[in-house]
């Protein structure tokens, strides 16, 4: 584990708003670390597994609206507690690093909880790999029938080289179902390998949402920069 430990009268202080005047959301953690070990990602590397961090009321400064950087919130009883309060005091909320959707789908309750809730804009979630897609439409499915709108969905897409199909594929479903689909270039940092350009052209299509709406991945060509898309034949129709 890093030793990168703050002292825990700096990591519990409130921000100074006041530095950034334009801003309305309060800034903080609820939680630290996560349950998983997921090898593309450092947090259980610097923080360890999930715990308590903080309380909402802590760095609210009785703000309306808050980004919250939980790593997994709903994986802790802590968190899920947080977010009961949350929704009780009726403020707004990003959980910006997005909520494992595994977890949804195994407990319905979650997704009652989060339905509670009021977003700033998304809910945000990840679809990484095929593998999990049961647990995708699950959590979907049951974010929906709680009374979240699908356009309230939003996961973000792990990319892999040489696995480009297999995102593709993950973002259409997505689509399908009515959710946003935002595409993650891989890089390995422990090798320094850099993103290819075929990570970059698929992120370049799935999250310009109009070349995405109007023509295939392998129809897609960056040097248009959107001026010749539209003329491509369309996926949707």
């Amino acid at each position: 584990m890093f030793d990168q430990w703050l002292p825990s009268d700096i990591e519990h202080i409130c921000p100074d708003y006041s530095l950034y005047p334009t801003h309305i959301e309060a800034y903080g953690f609820l939680t630290r670390g996560c349950i998983n070990k997921c090898s593309f990602c450092i947090v259980p590397r610097k923080e360890g597994t999930i715990r308590k961090h903080a309380d909402i009321s802590e760095f609210l400064d009785d703000r309306k609206s808050a980004i919250l950087m939980d790593n997994n919130v709903i994986a802790s009883e802590w968190g899920l507690q947080q977010i009961e309060k949350i929704a009780s005091m009726k403020i707004k909320v990003d959980f910006n690093q997005g909520i494992d959707c595994r977890l949804i789908a195994r407990d319905k309750s979650i997704a009652k909880l989060l339905a509670r809730v009021l977003w700033i804009r998304h809910l945000r979630m990840a679809y990484d790999s095929s593998s999990i897609t049961d647990e995708v439409v699950t959590a979907i499915a049951y974010l929906k029938e709680s009374g979240v709108s699908a356009h309230r969905l939003f996961f973000y897409i792990l990319v892999k080289d040489g696995q480009i199909e297999d995102a593709e594929k993950r973002a259409l479903l997505l689509d399908s179902l009515g959710c946003t689909p935002f595409a993650m270039s891989y890089r390995d940092l422990d090798k320094n390998t850099p993103v290819s350009d075929e990570q970059h052209r698929f992120a370049w299509w799935c999250n310009q949402r109009q070349a995405f709406k109007s023509c295939k991945f392998k129809d897609f060509n960056p040097a248009t920069r959107g001026k010749e898309i539209l003329t491509q034949p369309s996926l949707f129709g």
